[in-house]
Order: C-alpha cells, then sequence, then structure tokens
C-alpha cells in the first residue's frame, strides 16, 4: 500500500515564507534608493533649468545687472516674476519637482552683494526654494552639484531653504 502525499510539510513551507520575505525586503530596499536618486535628479534639473532660463534671459535681454526684487528681504515668487516681466518668453512655470511645491521658489535679490566668506547664505542674487526640510536631500544636491559644503559655494541652505547662487554681484555672470 502506498502512502500518497497530497500536502506540503511545516519546514518547506517556511522555507518558501523566508525566501519571499528576502525577495520582498530587497525589491523595497531598492525602490526606495531608486526612488530617492530620481527626487535628487528631479529637484536638481529644475535648479538647471531655472539657472539656464535666467542666462537667457539676462543674455537676450542684454541685461548688465540682475533685476531687484521688489520685496526687499522676501524675495518674489518665481511665478510672479514669470507672469509680470519678459521672463515668460523663457520660462512659463516654476519647475515640477518631487517633493517641492511650485509657488515655494522665488527669486532673491535686494541688492546686496555676496562676499568670498561663507555663511552668509542670503546675500547675492539667488533662486531659493523654500520648505525643504530634508537635510539629507539637500546635502546630496550640493554634494552633486556643489562642494558639499552646505555654507559655502553655488548650492547653500539654510533655514528649511535651499539657495542657487545666481550672481554673487549685481552685474549678470554667465555660468559656463
Amino acid at each position: 500500500m502506498k502512502h500518497i502525499r497530497l500536502g506540503f510539510t511545516v519546514v518547506e513551507l517556511s522555507i518558501v515564507i523566508v525566501v519571499i520575505a528576502i525577495l520582498a525586503t530587497i525589491t523595497i530596499v531598492s525602490y526606495n534608493g531608486v526612488q530617492r536618486r530620481a527626487q535628487i535628479a528631479s529637484v536638481m534639473d529644475g535648479l538647471n533649468k531655472v539657472e539656464r532660463s535666467f542666462q537667457l534671459w539676462a543674455l537676450n535681454e542684454n541685461m548688465r545687472t540682475w533685476p531687484l526684487d521688489p520685496i526687499a528681504g522676501g524675495g518674489v515668487p518665481l511665478q510672479d516674476m514669470i507672469d509680470t516681466m519678459t521672463l515668460k518668453g523663457y520660462m512659463t512655470t516654476p519647475p515640477k519637482v518631487t517633493g517641492v511645491q511650485t509657488q515655494d521658489w522665488f527669486y532673491d535679490n535686494e541688492g546686496d552683494e555676496k562676499t568670498t566668506t561663507c555663511g552668509q547664505n542670503y546675500n547675492g542674487v539667488n533662486i531659493v526654494i523654500r520648505f525643504v526640510t530634508d537635510t539629507t536631500l539637500i546635502s546630496e544636491i550640493d554634494k552633486q552639484m556643489d562642494d558639499g559644503d552646505l555654507n559655502c559655494g553655488r548650492i547653500r541652505s539654510q533655514d528649511q531653504r535651499i539657495f542657487l547662487v545666481l550672481s554673487r554681484t549685481q552685474k549678470v555672470q554667465f555660468v559656463k
């Protein structure tokens, strides 16, 4: 008389469950890494697009100096600049990037000049993204676009803001 086996043993089921758990963990970790890299690339691409648009605007309009923002000390929303100035021909809306709302993009220029010393993030002519609370995101953007020091260079951070320096002075300077 033959004994017919109709099911799986507890050991076989345990092995299958462990293998599925390992594969699920690897998938989740990989997905989170891909998602994070996409977010960083999205913000960097947005910053680069804004910078190129401003550079083209200045070049084609024969600007010698950057325009002052009308709200001294606060910056002007980028969308307002697009709507009221000739910048509209070079950019239609602030970039849409993962984790950053379009109303959080600002142009900041009170007429002050940025010195070569570090830590004066608000001085100079800047594109500012406000309300970025993820400091590791900001650090990674700085490492990839600049020098890795959030207090110096073209990319700076302070008070949950990312600063992209367009110019250290009022004079229009073109980035190569």
